[in-house]
């Protein structure tokens, strides 16, 4: 997940050009999921949770009304109850990546859907460790970023997941989908901008600027000519008619 994180971190503060409208190009999304469902044949009974991250890198034409292709990348643990992408007693490690596809669907609200393949790490209580086959639909906010390489979204999904070695066994989950970006660098700023010593909001005081241009000898003024103070009281030049003796 640091990988993951890195990845999209540094693509959300790469900067583009305003894109041509008739070039495909690529845009990548990293979101931090959350959410809880049900298994179907498995020793564990009852609900779980799942949590997790999902990266994509969508390649198309810019704009909400373009469908985009390209893969993604899926990193999950399921629980036994997950809250604030945090599981209690995880029972799984899985990785599985495919293709997506992003569908517009409402201007700002797309669709995606991923079907992807992997091998997941379980506890016998979750069906043992196995290959997987995983179908996911997403549908939220998500608008197409023009101005950078990273594009925001908040979504909703719903997963099912396949255990390939058993295929009897399967898991159903729904949740949300945060935007990376804002659930781990938003935070960092508002605590770096609560420790600054400088108010943002503070307005600027010109007199106490000019009170510092006058500390240099420049005078109030800006164009560093020396003020009437500077001039000494006294002229060192000789009378011009000194009087008579």
């Amino acid at each position: 997940m640091l990988a993951l994180t890195l990845v999209g971190a540094v693509a959300s503060r790469a900067s583009a050009q305003y894109p041509d409208p008739d070039r495909r190009i690529i845009q990548i999304s990293s979101r931090l999921y959350n959410g809880f469902g049900f298994g179907h044949g498995l020793p564990h009974q009852g609900l779980l949770g799942d949590t997790g991250i999902r990266t994509e890198i969508l390649w198309g034409k810019p704009g909400d009304e373009h469908f985009r292709f390209g893969p993604q990348l899926d990193i999950r643990s399921a629980c036994h109850f997950s809250i604030l992408v945090t599981c209690i007693g995880n029972q799984t490690l899985e990785a599985s990546a495919g293709p997506a596809l992003l569908i517009p669907f409402r201007r700002g609200y797309p669709l995606v859907i991923a079907p992807t393949v992997g091998y997941a790490f379980r506890r016998d209580a979750y069906g043992g460790d196995g290959f997987l086959l995983s179908n996911t639909l997403s549908w939220g906010y998500r608008p197409y970023n023009y101005f950078h390489r990273y594009g925001y979204g908040i979504m909703a999904f719903v997963s099912h997941r396949l255990h390939l070695n058993d295929i009897s066994q399967w898991e159903l989950t729904f949740g949300i989908e945060f935007d990376m970006e804002l659930a781990v660098w938003t935070p960092i700023l508002m605590v770096r901008m609560a420790f600054q010593n400088d108010d943002p909001d503070e307005v600027e005081d010109p007199e106490a600027e000019d009170v510092g241009g006058a500390s240099t000898g420049t005078g109030a003024g800006t164009s560093g000519t020396p003020t009437d103070s500077a001039t000494p009281a006294t002229s060192a030049t000789p009378a011009a008619n000194p009087p008579a003796p």
